[in-house]
């Protein structure tokens, strides 16, 4: 059992279509991952042979390197956890909350 074939279980659980996901990874464990996604991302500190399988490399990951790379990729962007509650209606007093987060 590897990464990949772990993801490959949840997307047909969830009935989403093949290789369509992205991955980061930064150890040779994820060297299947990194072959079987649709874009795969290493971090700057993995080893020479895992950057060798990634399309593209981001910062460190515990340096914010991922999501970074999400919001300069524009696959996410920031809202204010206040400005989401509003526009699904979820909290009455979202206007008083002063949470960022990020969303897909």
């Amino acid at each position: 059992m590897t990464k990949a074939t772990g993801i490959h279980q949840l997307m047909k659980l969830w009935r989403f279509p093949g290789h369509d996901y992205l991955c980061f990874g930064d150890t040779r464990t994820d060297i299947p991952m990194l072959k079987d996604v649709c874009l795969g991302i290493t971090m700057e500190h993995a080893d020479k042979e895992v950057m060798l399988h990634a399309d593209a490399v981001c910062g460190r990951s515990d340096c914010n390197g991922i999501s970074s790379f999400l919001r300069a990729s524009s696959l996410i962007k920031k809202e204010s956890y206040a400005a989401f509650l509003r526009k699904y209606k979820m909290f009455p007093y979202a206007d008083e909350l002063r949470i960022e987060t990020f969303f897909i």
